[in-house]
This record gives C-alpha cells, sequence and structure tokens, in this order.
C-alpha cells in the first residue's frame, strides 16, 4: 500500500507546481548525469 501512497502523494506534488510527469522525470536525469562541461 505505501508504494501507492507514495505514487500519489508524486502526483499530487506534480500537480501542485503545475509540472508534468514526463518534464519531472526528464529533469530528474539530467540532474543524475555528469556535468559535460566541468573541467577534470
Amino acid at each position: 500500500m505505501s508504494k501507492y501512497s507514495d505514487e500519489f502523494k508524486l502526483e499530487a506534488s506534480l500537480k501542485y507546481a503545475e509540472v508534468t510527469r514526463s518534464t519531472f522525470y526528464y529533469q530528474l536525469n539530467r540532474l543524475r548525469q555528469p556535468d559535460k562541461y566541468k573541467e577534470i
């Protein structure tokens, strides 16, 4: 049951922020990728 409650919390947060689900996951994945412009 907690799996579903977490899902509904996400949906409510996305609706409140007026962000689509696809945009949220796109940005989440972009943040997890290393910065290609960062100097090594």
